[in-house]
């Protein structure tokens, strides 16, 4: 079975690791959270953490959910 994308609800510190990690395996992921705070924070997480190879891919999608 081949993975085609991802989606990761919840974008705390497992959230944002994972999604990273997919990114590198060059799986398209989108990473929903509530609000718009908590996801650039999980963007912020995830740049400062550097993962190999994901500033070359453009393949992860963080959007809000507002409630």
């Amino acid at each position: 079975m081949e993975i085609k994308k991802v989606v990761i609800i919840g974008s705390g510190t497992m959230g944002s690791g994972i999604a990273a990690h997919l990114s590198n395996a060059n799986i398209p992921v989108t990473l929903l959270d509530l609000t718009s705070d908590i996801s650039e924070k999980a963007k912020e997480r995830i740049l400062k953490s550097k993962p190999p190879l994901l500033f070359e891919k453009k393949i992860l999608i963080i959007l809000k959910l507002e409630i």
